[in-house]
Formats: structure tokens, C-alpha cells, sequence
């Protein structure tokens, strides 16, 4: 009789695949979890910033229906704060901010909204104008 071994990358690879079969596409993710979307100041001048905004990883690879940023003179900035969207779905998208005030501190928050109306936003970025 032959006996079926397991070993960690294996074992690995099941539970990978029992996880991606478990998601659901629509509606609330069973799995929970946070997305990642990195972003970062492109090019800086007194009156304007352009934002590059990568989204990385999507909880259960849910449908993006917007993204964009949000930016405030304050610390954690949110979808209430000046915002610029910038279309929908996953990748990489840059977003120029426009009309700021000269030599000051801005806090920027990459976000994205998905089908179910969950938000999810990056890691807070901080730039100041020239």
C-alpha cells in the first residue's frame, strides 16, 4: 500500500486553493481583510500635487466601482474631505490635485468603494507644497 505524504508547501497550496474557492465575488466577503493600495507623491509644485495610487490586493478580487484620492490639512483623511475619483477598477491610476495652498502640509488617502459599497483606504501619505 502506498502512503501519501504532506508536506508544508503542500499542505500550503490546499488551504491557498480551499481560500480562493470559499470567496465570493459579489455581495459581502466572507473572508474580510483589508486591501492594499500604496500611494505616493509623483511631482510637487506650490498650487498642485500629482498622486500615484497603485491598488495591490483587493479582498475576494471584489469589483472596484470607484477609487480615487481624498486629502485634507488634517491628519486621516476620508470620503467627507476634498476628494478627486479617478474612474474605477484594479491597476495603477495617478490623480492631480489642483489649486492647493503654497508652502503647506497635505495628508492624502488613496481609497477604492467596491461593488458591495465597502471602503477601503491606503496608507496615509504626507507632502507639503512649495
Amino acid at each position: 500500500m502506498k502512503r501519501i505524504s504532506f508536506n508544508s508547501y503542500t499542505l500550503l497550496f490546499i488551504m491557498t486553493l480551499t481560500t480562493i474557492i470559499s470567496c465570493k465575488k459579489e455581495g459581502n466577503c466572507d473572508l474580510g481583510g483589508d486591501a492594499i493600495i500604496l500611494t505616493e507623491p509623483a511631482a510637487i509644485s506650490n498650487d498642485m500635487a500629482v498622486i500615484s495610487c497603485d491598488i495591490l490586493l483587493v479582498p475576494c478580487d471584489a469589483e472596484i466601482v470607484e477609487r480615487g484620492v481624498c486629502y485634507d490639512l488634517s491628519p486621516i483623511p476620508d470620503l467627507y474631505d476634498d476628494k478627486e475619483t479617478k474612474g474605477s477598477g484594479p491597476g495603477s491610476f495617478v490623480v492631480t490635485l489642483s489649486e492647493l495652498q503654497s508652502a503647506t502640509t497635505y495628508y492624502v488617502n488613496s481609497y477604492i468603494i467596491v461593488k458591495d459599497g465597502t471602503v477601503y483606504y491606503g496608507s496615509e501619505t504626507i507632502f507639503s507644497t512649495l
